[in-house]
């Protein structure tokens, strides 16, 4: 038992630093660290010459499949004259109001946060900021490629003309002449130029297709909006010696090989901010075993378009080798699609007749394809089949991983005005033909008084002096009537604030600002119905003024007694309060109920007292 538990415990154990190791590994390969010229990671090491700042570039650990490529060049460069140095031959020319000049700057930093080495240069109130970064490969997915980027400034108030050509100096482990494999046209040994939209999306470089050195792998800017005019893949001196207008002879083999991507000399607006971009580092094959030396590439990770509406085209590539003494005959490859994964051109075939390949000899074949943005967030995997006769079939296994993406959103606030009326309707002074249910003070003009009509400021045309209130039943008296200007036209229920004129006036009327043809200045509410009229009529009506056609229920009549009546000259109206006012019979009165209660009670009091004290003399006697 023991026994067992001391085999557990170490197969544990075991298995735990194992795992550690993996952790380990995959962490270095991802961590950055500074070296005395630059920085490196688990795949490759960035140096910038010391005397221009070009970028130099060796691998590391390389491709993790491949035991082969540790610690190999990338890039070429030679001794610098009477130094112990190496100097770079990647160059960077600029053109700037017609004159060309080289990129240089000792002033580079290294960034481990960013991953970067940065410098920049002035020339001309132009500021050139220059990077070299490590970013993630969508050919491997992992971060063994370095985005070579210049960021241009225009800080004058004046445009300028500039233009920039990007060359890198390739060259694999200790071979400077490796072909180029660019989709849809094969090993490229002459020069070669791509326009526009023609530029590829990617290119490798391998010396050796059954058991390569190093697989160098580079693209160029495909997402932002200054992409290069064209990009070329020449011999290396006649772009060195040429700068941006280099012509190129496609009869002429590359030798020496260079890639070059190029911007020509455009207007740089005052103020104005460009970036430069390509990226160069590793890449990888799959492989199949068997007769064939048989292996495919593809993007890893697709990449988004500009309008974020989904991915951009990319291209399938198989390599094909007959590495037998004979001949094989009757040679195909297919690509196997799958669901999200279509060609480009319908019209192509998804397999293509090699036909007879001979002893020895190597084809490379292409697809261009495009991903379903439907599968967003999935990975496609798919593969690649070669058969001949008399052979095994073989096939490579790939796949492409579709990230996933939102939509950016610039929509501002937009001020169009609705077509159709929101539920809820702000205030507003257009007349409507029909007065609400309940309305608030109107500046209509009535032509019948309201039941209850509250003080107002207005001048009325004839006006009694005073209205006292009455225990009387009227004929017909408003139940509340305060003094109002208003000439109504019909009673409204209740009428809220509105400028409009309304065709019928709601039942309660608040203050208003017109002048009525005959309301009482004060009106206080009666306690009782009354059949006969008040002590105080209204004035009645004259020729010149409308007269009520239908009064309501509750209106008093006016009387036909005028003695009592203000003038109309003066027009005074006197407040009602509890203070003394005088009646129509020029007598003083404290005109109000309370007084008469009053009086009452101190006579009640009095005749108590009385009381009392005739009962309390009558007890003494």
């Amino acid at each position: 038992m023991k026994k067992i538990i001391q085999r557990v415990t170490a197969t544990a154990v075991a298995t735990m630093l194992a795992g550690s190791a993996v952790l380990t590994s995959f962490a270095a390969e991802n961590d950055v660290e500074k070296t005395s010229s630059g920085m490196q990671n688990g795949y490759l090491r960035i140096a910038c010459d010391n005397s221009t700042g070009a970028i130099r570039l060796w691998t590391t650990g390389g491709d993790p499949d491949n035991p082969n490529d540790n610690n190999k060049k990338l890039l070429y460069e030679r001794p610098e004259p009477k130094k112990f140095d190496q100097y770079s031959t990647s160059v960077t020319a600029i053109s700037l109001d017609g004159r060309e000049f080289e990129y240089s700057s000792r002033n580079w930093k290294t960034n481990l946060v960013t991953k970067s080495i940065d410098s920049s240069m002035t020339k001309n109130d132009v500021t050139i900021a220059q990077s070299y970064k490590f970013v993630k490969s969508t050919s491997t997915d992992r971060e063994d490629l370095v985005e070579i980027s210049y960021t241009v400034k225009n800080n004058s108030n004046t445009s300028k003309k500039f233009g920039m050509r990007i060359m890198i100096d390739t060259m694999l482990g200790n071979n400077d002449e490796a072909p180029f494999r660019i989709p849809g046209t094969g090993a490229v040994t002459t020069e070669k130029q791509y326009n526009g939209d023609n530029i590829p999306a990617y290119y490798q470089a391998f010396d050796d297709l059954a058991n390569p050195t190093v697989v160098s792998y580079g693209c160029f800017d495909k997402t932002s909006q200054n992409k290069p005019d064209y990009v070329q893949f020449s011999y290396w001196r006649d772009q060195y010696n040429e700068y941006l207008e280099n012509r190129i002879d496609e009869d002429s083999l590359i030798g020496d090989s260079s890639v070059n991507s190029i911007w020509k000399v455009k207007t740089l607006s005052a103020g104005e901010t460009k970036v430069y971009k390509m990226y160069y580092g590793l890449g990888s094959l799959q492989t199949s075993t068997g007769t064939l030396d048989f292996s495919g590439t593809s993007e890893k990770v697709a990449t988004v378009n500009d309008d974020f509406t989904g991915y951009n085209p990319s291209s399938v590539m198989a390599f094909i080798k007959n590495p037998s003494d004979t001949d094989l005959k009757n040679v195909k490859v297919t690509l196997n699609l799958c669901d999200g994964l279509n060609l480009k051109n319908s019209a192509d075939s998804v397999t293509i007749d090699v036909g007879t390949l001979k002893s020895g000899e190597e084809k490379q074949l292409s697809w261009d394809v495009i991903f379903d943005i439907a599968k967003k967030g999935q990975k496609l995997d798919y593969s690649i089949t070669a058969t001949a006769d008399g052979i095994e079939k073989q096939t490579v296994d790939l796949s492409t991983l579709l990230p996933t993406f939102e939509v950016p959103t610039t929509a501002e606030p937009t001020t169009q005005k609705p077509t159709e009326v929101p539920t809820t309707v702000q205030p507003t002074t257009a007349k409507p033909t029909e007065v609400p249910t309940t309305v608030q003070p109107t500046t209509a003009e009535p032509t019948e008084v309201p039941t209850t009509v509250q003080p107002t400021t207005a001048e009325p045309t004839e006006v009694p002096t005073t209205v006292e209130p009455t225990t009387a039943e009227p004929t017909e008296v408003p139940t509340t009537v305060q003094p109002t200007t208003a000439e109504p036209t019909e009673v409204p229920t209740t009428v809220q604030p509105t400028t409009a004129e309304p065709t019928e006036v709601p039942t309660t009327v608040q203050p208003t600002t017109a002048e009525p043809t005959e309301v009482p200045t004060t009106v206080e509410p009666t306690t009782a119905e009354s059949s006969t009229a008040p002590t105080a009529p209204l004035k009645p009506a004259t020729d010149d003024e409308p007269k009520p056609t239908a009064p309501v229920s509750s209106v008093p009549q006016p009387s036909q007694n005028p003695t009592s009546a203000i003038s109309n000259d003066t027009k005074e109206i006197r407040t009602i309060t509890n203070t003394k006012v005088i009646d129509n019979t020029g007598c003083v009165k404290t005109g109000a109920p309370q007084l008469a209660s009053a009086i009452l009670a101190v006579l009640a009091s009095a005749a108590g007292m009385c009381f009392a004290f005739f009962k309390k003399r009558r007890y003494d006697e």
